[in-house]
């Protein structure tokens, strides 16, 4: 899997981009704008005042600004992994390529990344040695670049895509297009439901179906 990350960055192409392309760096909110810096010279090496007074409005308008204007230079995606069946974050190495297909599906659909991904990650308590932490990055890179493929190919087959578009369409006219358009009002809305009374159902969300799709083309 390693050449995922070392080989076809450099050669292979998904949507007319390199897989480096597609996968640049990435900042982290609190390392790059909260952290002030520890080094050799001792701690509190970096400023991070943003020309305002700690703990003021003032300071957390500037800070939010200079993080903005970094993501949108650099971008971000948080790319750590938790436990479904805990209620918190548990900060693991992303192995699953079932949410990174999904992830960099709507990554692609959206137009692609600015900037990359920050894995906020650490080793499992078990894995303490160099060449766990080694392991834990090509892990996450690999994850996340086997993603990016098999995405491309979910585009290019198009089933998903028709789903939803048809699921939708009646977003494509009428009070539904001005919905999208933001071109109408609450008021226009109530009225519009008002009139149509009992709604009929909605057409099935067929989430089996879509699961099948996706399994057929993770694994063909």
């Amino acid at each position: 899997m390693l050449c995922l990350n070392i080989l076809d960055q450099r050669i292979r192409k998904i949507m007319g981009k390199k897989m480096e392309e597609h996968l640049p760096f990435a900042m982290a909110w609190w390392h790059n704008l909260g952290a002030n810096g520890v080094d050799m010279f001792g701690q509190c090496t970096a400023d991070k005042s943003f020309g305002q007074a700690p703990g003021t409005m003032e300071y957390a308008k500037a800070k939010v600004d200079a993080g903005f204007e970094f993501m949108k230079k650099l971008g971000s995606i948080d790319a750590n992994q938790g436990d479904p069946l805990l209620g918190w974050d548990t900060d693991e190495f992303p192995c699953n390529v079932y949410d990174a297909t999904l992830a960099m599906y709507e990554v692609l659909k959206s137009g692609g990344l600015t900037g990359g991904f920050n894995f906020d990650s650490k080793n499992r308590r078990p894995s303490y040695t160099y060449e766990d932490m080694f392991h834990a990055f090509i892990l996450g890179m690999d994850t996340f670049a086997l993603g990016l493929i098999k995405a491309a190919e979910l585009i290019k087959d198009g089933r998903i895509d028709n789903f939803v578009n048809e699921k939708y369409s009646s977003f494509q006219e009428g009070i539904g297009k001005k919905i999208r358009d933001k071109s109408t009002t609450l008021q226009e809305c109530s009225d519009y439901a008002l009139k149509m009374k009992k709604p009929e159902l909605p057409g099935s969300g067929s989430q089996e179906y879509l699961e099948a799709v996706l399994n057929n083309v993770l694994f063909k």
